[in-house]
């Protein structure tokens, strides 16, 4: 809920001041009437700010939008009435800053995202929207809803490593069905790691792990859409060939079939479709420097990845031996 006329009504905003000319002196009109002028009242309202993030309301907007990878005007036309927020008055901000009482939340903001206090600093004389931190955190508690969550198989066979990789998607696909690890649908051709989208509830070990994860300086600090996802594959790919492209169908073998994540929903009551946000188990750029084959399956198996593995491989290495054999046969003859 918006708290801005609450915590900054309109007949605080401003105060009357006397004018005095360059050597201090009371300036007075014709009449002898002494000059007044309105100005914003910056002492007042720096005070009611400083105290307001001292009470709660220290989460900036940027630090809420990243949580959810979503936009300002997205998140109030949705949810403005599910948690508490205010528009600081402008101008007020930058003032506070000069204050001494500001000193310890510019050292969070310097923590949180890896900067020095004269960039943030100059960061936040821009930001107006302040979040009670609290009542945002009940908020994505009670909308962010857990679909899928996924672990990452690694294989470690050099042998195995050699075949195609269309080879051991197919073998992967064959053996996860065959071993009642996922489900294979028939319309989509593509491998299901649970049957329907089912939705659960967000625990708080979960999103302790978003919060608390060490984010890199400048990636989304928070849960990632696919656009940001597919930003970031191709930042990657770049690196080693500036030509490479990101497919929308890459990215969604990535997200189905080779990266570790947890899926989510973010749930509204009025709505049919919901948007998908993902967090990444490890970072983007480490799981696809990986070049060793690997798979997901869902993480109700995190207990016996090893065991899959293992399975796999022996799989793998079957299928080896009986290409050889075939082979030796087809000559023999």
């Amino acid at each position: 809920m918006n708290r801005t006329d609450e915590f900054f009504p309109k007949h605080i905003l401003t105060k009357i001041e006397v004018v005095r000319d360059d050597d201090g002196n009371i300036v007075r009109d014709k009449n002898g009437n002494v000059k007044t002028v309105t100005v914003k009242d910056y002492d007042r309202l720096s005070k009611i700010f400083l105290d307001k993030l001292n009470s709660g309301y220290d989460m900036t907007s940027l630090e809420a939008l990243e949580l959810l990878d979503v936009d300002r005007d997205w998140l109030l036309n949705n949810f403005r009435e599910e948690f508490d927020y205010f528009i600081v008055p402008q101008g007020v901000v930058g003032y506070a800053l000069k204050l001494t009482e500001s000193a310890d939340f510019v050292a969070k903001i310097c923590k949180k995202y890896k900067i020095g206090s004269e960039e943030a600093e100059y960061a936040l004389h821009f930001k107006r929207m302040f979040i009670n931190r609290q009542s945002f955190y009940e908020f994505i508690l009670k909308h962010l809803k857990i679909t899928e969550s996924l672990s990452v198989v690694t294989i470690e066979n050099e042998e195995v490593n050699q075949l195609p990789h269309h080879v051991l998607t197919a073998l992967k696909n064959e053996f996860l069905v065959k071993n009642q690890f996922a489900t294979f649908d028939k319309k989509t051709k593509k491998i299901k790691h649970m049957q329907g989208v089912k939705y659960s509830d967000l625990n708080q070990d979960t999103f302790d792990l978003i919060l608390n994860y060490d984010y890199n300086s400048v990636e989304n600090h928070g849960l990632k859409s696919p656009n940001t996802l597919k930003e970031e594959m191709l930042l990657f790919y770049r690196e080693r060939n500036r030509l490479l492209m990101v497919s929308n169908e890459q990215l969604n073998r990535k997200l189905s079939d080779e990266l570790g994540l947890i899926k989510f929903s973010i749930v509204r009551e009025s709505a049919e479709r919901h948007p998908v946000r993902y967090f990444l188990k490890a970072p983007v750029k480490e799981q696809l420097e990986n070049d060793k084959f690997n798979f997901t399956v869902s993480a109700r198996f995190d207990d016996r990845l090893e065991e899959i593995a293992k399975y796999f491989t022996a799989y793998a290495l079957n299928y080896i031996k009986e290409k050889e054999e075939e082979k030796n046969k087809s000559k023999k003859k």
